[in-house]
C-alpha cells in the first residue's frame, strides 16, 4: 500500500476536499511551515523591538514627586537699641528746679531778659545796716539777696515791679516771696524802685528773701511773667 492509497472524489463542486490537500506534495508542505514560522518569529522580533515582548508589562515611568520647597523665615534685621522714655526726655536750663539757669548766665522769660549778677546768701548785717527800723530775720533764718539785671526785650515799655514776680525756692519746696513774712525789710538799692524800661534798657537792683538756713544750700531763684504763669529758674550757687 502506498502513502496515498486511496482517492476520493470531491464533496461538492468548487470545495476541495480531504483529497485535494493530500495531493499536495510534501515538499509543499515544508515549504508552508516554513512560511508559517517565519511570519511568526518576524512579528515576535518586532513586537519586541517596539518592547511589545509576550510577557512582559509595559515600561512604567518614574514618578517624580516635586516637595513643595519650604517657606523662609527672614532673618531678623538687627536694630539699634531704642533708648528708654527717660532717656528720650529733653531738658532746658531753667524750666525746673532740677535744671536751673546756671549762675550768671542770661534766660528769657515774655519780653524780658534777666541774669543774675551777685549772691549774698547771709545778708543779715548788710541790711539791718541799711535802716535802723529793720527787724532782724527770724530765729533760724538769714537774708538772702540777689543782684539781678533785667534787660527789657518787648515793644513799648515795661516796668520790673508790675511785670515779674522774683521768687526764691529750697528743698522745703515752699516759695519765698520778697514780701509777707519773708521780707527783708528795706534793702540796698531794690530793684522794684527802678521805673520804666524801654527796649535794650536794663533795670539794675537787688532782691531779698527771709529764708530759713536749711534752705539757703538749695536755693534757687523763680521768676514768674505777667498772667502767663511763665516761669525760669537761676541757680544762686
Amino acid at each position: 500500500m502506498g502513502m496515498f492509497a486511496e482517492r476520493r472524489p470531491c464533496t461538492g463542486v468548487g470545495e476541495p476536499g480531504i483529497g485535494a490537500v493530500m495531493e499536495l506534495r510534501p515538499g509543499t508542505l515544508l515549504l508552508i511551515v516554513i512560511a508559517f514560522c517565519l511570519g511568526g518569529f518576524s512579528g515576535y522580533f518586532l513586537g519586541a523591538e517596539h518592547g511589545d515582548q509576550p510577557g512582559s508589562s509595559p515600561p512604567r515611568i518614574a514618578e517624580q514627586t516635586t516637595e513643595p520647597a519650604e517657606a523662609s523665615t527672614p532673618e531678623p534685621i538687627a536694630t539699634a537699641p531704642q533708648p528708654s522714655a527717660a532717656a528720650q526726655e529733653t531738658f532746658e536750663e531753667g524750666d525746673s528746679i532740677a535744671h536751673p539757669v546756671p549762675l550768671g548766665k542770661k534766660a528769657r522769660i515774655g519780653p524780658w531778659e534777666l541774669r543774675v549778677t551777685s549772691v549774698e546768701p547771709d545778708a543779715t548785717a548788710e541790711i539791718t545796716g541799711t535802716n535802723p527800723f529793720n527787724d532782724p530775720p527770724r530765729s533760724g533764718r538769714q537774708f538772702f539777696m540777689v543782684g539781678v539785671a533785667a534787660t527789657f526785650k518787648g515793644r513799648g515799655k515795661g516796668v520790673v515791679w508790675t511785670d515779674l514776680t522774683m521768687l526764691s525756692l529750697g528743698r522745703s519746696a515752699v516759695a519765698y516771696q520778697p514780701f509777707g513774712n519773708a521780707t527783708c525789710g528795706v534793702i540796698p538799692r531794690p530793684i522794684d524802685d527802678e521805673g520804666d524800661v524801654y527796649p535794650g534798657g536794663t533795670a539794675r537792683g537787688n532782691v531779698c528773701w527771709s529764708v530759713k538756713k536749711g534752705d539757703v544750700r538749695s536755693l534757687v531763684m523763680v521768676v514768674e511773667w505777667g498772667f502767663e504763669e511763665q516761669a525760669a529758674f537761676f541757680a544762686l550757687h
